[in-house]
């Protein structure tokens, strides 16, 4: 008998864009630029010599290229969307690497296993039939007589073509998406073209949640997540370029594609498979460049623009700037006299009787001399009566209890009663911080004091300044050092955990781990600190952590 010639093939340059689930249904896509599958394989000569042995679930896994693999170590040589070639010289002597090998491929979503039936491998273990069957990763059996090299000729010439294709066609999508931008369109109409042409819901949104534009299946989005939204995409990294998984009460809503703008805003593409096409990578790519111009171009002019008093007011407060005496004038604000800052931020949607119902109660109780409003929230400026100690605790509590009895629930965070307008901006960061933390440290609060935020922050750096951070956060501090001497990532496993209030398959997800190796981190994590990962321990933990961070900071 000849050998085969088993010629390596080069290794794709590119890797394929990891997609999520869904805010929408998506549209079926163009067959003529859908990615070649398993099945597709099987069809093409010299692999429809080949029988499929196990893992029938997977024949519809898409291929994005070949590898031929025969050494026992094939990780970290291995991208996603390969068809593995082996002639099983690796695997018929290596019996730890047979019962390893499809947790490998799973973790590189590698396409499906061809072995080459003969020499080295008369047939295929059972272990790994049903190791195939659990992962869904097919096992397809080959004469030994087949060529390698003919097969990688058979798959690749496809995917070639279908590769020019993809850039012919990008381009021509450039162009119209250029088109577009100099002409004047605006972030919907673009997102309604994109939506168009990769059949899923696509839209626009500012660092804080709002949004900017969408197509018409996409603005169902930011109603259907109200104020969570904002706090998914904060939890984003828009430091890294690449498309991010967006995760909200456990569901995974689409693809984040960070935007090259000022603000950090993002473009959310949702209905994606598991893995993006060529095709759409390059679609993805081009629509998030043509996003950010166009939200570069809203904001110049929006800059150029004479400011509304509500957006001046807005801006003072966002920017910590200082009040000059005409935009006091006009807020009708005493300049001499001190002021309290109230947020009122809705659990659900902003209604319009919640201002009325708040504006009215504050007429009667202060001097309210300014109100707007910011995204979901409602921002006022009160002044008048506020001399009394302890005053606006009893009226806020009891204006949070008629809001909740009127089915308007609504999370209240108050500034101090004495604080100068000069510290209008201050009191605004602290009360944002208080409602951010709240959400955290006490999620069934209706009324927060920014006080109390305030006190921790001081007495964080105080502790620091005099005490040892192994004193401060002993815990935090015995996990940084076990992540510097092993190059470990404990810390960021805990940090994710309890964000996600413990739930081990969502912060799985949102590191991009298995969810088993989740569960030995936490292992290791209660090993070292000697805990149960208790309710208790959880809330000690949490606390350590914002110690340190408000401390770094």
């Amino acid at each position: 008998m000849v050998q085969a010639n088993r010629t390596i093939p080069t290794r794709a340059a590119h890797a394929p864009i990891q997609s999520v689930g869904s805010f929408g249904a998506r549209h079926k896509p163009d067959p003529a630029n859908a990615g070649m599958t398993v099945a597709a394989c099987l069809q093409l000569p010299p692999l429809d010599r080949g029988e499929i042995l196990s893992g029938r679930s997977g024949i519809n896994r898409e291929v994005q290229w070949v590898h031929v693999v025969d050494h026992s170590d094939p990780e970290d040589s291995l991208s996603p969307g390969e068809l593995l070639l082996t002639s099983g010289i690796a695997l018929s002597q290596d019996h730890s690497l047979q019962g390893d090998i499809f947790q490998i491929m799973q973790r590189q979503n590698s396409a499906a296993l061809v072995i080459a039936l003969g020499r080295y491998m008369r047939d295929v273990p059972p272990d790994m039939l049903r190791a195939s069957d659990a992962c869904g990763i097919p096992i397809i059996g080959l004469p030994w007589e087949v060529n390698f090299g003919d097969i990688t000729r058979a798959v690749l010439a496809p995917l070639l073509h279908s590769h020019v294709h993809s850039l012919e066609r990008s381009e021509e999508l450039g162009r119209k998406l250029l088109d577009l931008v100099l002409h004047g369109g605006g972030i919907a109409e673009l997102c309604e073209r994109i939506a168009g042409t990769l059949g899923c819901p696509v839209a626009v949104f500012s660092a804080d949640g709002s949004l900017r534009g969408a197509s018409q299946g996409g603005q169902a989005l930011a109603h259907e997540t109200r104020g969570q939204f904002a706090a998914s995409l904060a939890a984003l990294d828009h430091a890294r370029s690449c498309p991010r998984q967006l995760v909200l009460n456990n569901r995974l809503l689409g693809l984040a594609m960070p935007l090259a703008t000022q603000g950090q805003d993002w473009m959310i593409l949702g209905g994606l498979k598991a893995s993006l096409p060529r095709w759409e990578q390059l679609i993805a790519g081009t629509a998030s460049a043509a996003a950010a111009l166009l939200v570069r171009r809203e904001e110049a002019a929006r800059a150029t623009k004479p400011l509304a008093l509500s957006e001046r007011l807005l801006n003072v407060l966002e920017r910590k700037a200082a009040m000059n005496a005409h935009l006091i004038r006009e807020l009708g604000l005493l300049a001499n006299e001190p002021c309290c800052l109230l947020i009122v931020e809705p659990r659900g949607e902003l209604q319009p009787d919640i201002s009325q119902t708040v504006g009215v109660g504050l007429a009667r109780q202060f001097g309210v001399r300014a109100m707007v409003q910011q995204n979901n929230r409602l921002v006022y400026i009160l002044q008048g009566r506020l001399g009394r100690q302890g005053r606006t605790k009893p009226w806020a509590e009891r204006l949070a209890g008629a809001l909740a009895e009127a089915g308007r629930a609504c999370r209240l965070a108050i500034t101090r009663s004495d604080l100068p307008l000069s510290d209008l901006g201050q009191g605004f960061s602290e009360a944002c911080e208080t409602l951010r933390l709240g959400r955290v440290l006490r999620p069934r609060a209706d009324v927060l004091y920014t006080a109390q935020v305030v006190m921790l922050a001081r007495m964080a750096r105080n502790l620091t300044e005099d005490v040892p951070a192994s004193e401060v956060s002993p815990a935090i501090v015995k996990l940084e050092e076990q992540d510097r001497s092993l190059h470990g990532s404990l810390v960021e496993t805990l940090e994710c955990l309890l964000d996600a209030e413990g739930n081990v398959s969502l912060a799985a997800r949102q590191l991009g781990v298995h969810r088993h190796t989740l569960l030995y981190r936490l292992g290791r994590i209660c090993e070292i600190l000697g805990i149960e990962f208790d309710s208790v321990s959880r809330l000690e933990l949490r606390l350590e952590l914002m110690a340190r961070r408000l401390a770094n900071a």
